[in-house]
């Protein structure tokens, strides 16, 4: 981000953004969860990556998702968790529809998604500059909330939209790369601890040279 050249505008959130808003527990409603119904997106729906994780959806009736009209959720809304795990950011998509979501999550919905990308703000929203945004507002405070209000006036680059296009394309080889390097780290990991099991059943039977039963 910090090669944009001078192609850019720094505009805030509030700038570029329609709404910027939040959800609400259901049980401070009087609502329960239920087994099967309306998606209802929590914090640890989200991995670090951007993916929402339909094994951590919890569901809501449709009389809850009816009386939460501000929380629901439309496709290409970016989720952008402010409470907790701060930062954990994922764009919906349209198969998770219908859904909703709960005062932990900030629901950021962009004014215009052909001029400025969901993509290129859900990047930009993990990127350093905006940590280092969120970490001016700790002020020593061990674990934040972020206010609606401070997710408003986050300050975002935008370049142009040739340019959004090139960075999302370069990040997204970028991810599946690191994914491919995790996957191999992973099964080298297990590749190891079973040559360490192998090596130590070998050595309780005295199979190892110089190892007698």
């Amino acid at each position: 981000f910090s090669n944009l050249g001078k192609s850019f505008e720094e505009k805030s959130l509030r700038e570029i953004c329609d709404v910027i808003t939040k959800g609400t527990t259901p049980t401070t409603m009087k609502f329960h969860f239920v087994d099967k119904g309306i998606n209802f997106v929590k914090i640890e729906s989200l991995d670090q990556t951007g993916n929402v994780l339909d094994n951590k959806l919890a569901h809501i009736t449709r009389e809850c998702h009816d009386s939460f009209k501000r929380s629901q959720l439309i496709e290409n809304d970016i989720l952008f968790s402010i409470a907790g795990a701060l930062g954990r950011v994922a764009i919906v998509k349209k198969d998770l529809l219908p859904a909703n979501t709960n005062q932990a999550l900030a629901i950021i919905r962009l004014l215009n998604v052909k001029h400025t990308l969901p993509s290129y703000i859900k990047f930009y929203l993990k990127s350093p500059q905006v940590l280092n945004q969120i970490n001016k507002n700790k002020a020593g405070v061990a674990q934040l909330n972020l206010s609606l209000e401070q997710m408003r006036e986050i300050k975002i680059l935008i370049p142009s939209l040739p340019e959004q296009h090139t960075i999302i394309s370069k990040l997204d080889t970028l991810s599946i790369e690191t994914k491919k390097l995790e996957a191999i780290y992973i099964q080298k990991l297990a590749d190891l601890d079973a040559l360490k099991k192998s090596i130590l059943q070998k050595a309780f039977n005295g199979e190892l040279n110089g190892v007698h039963s």
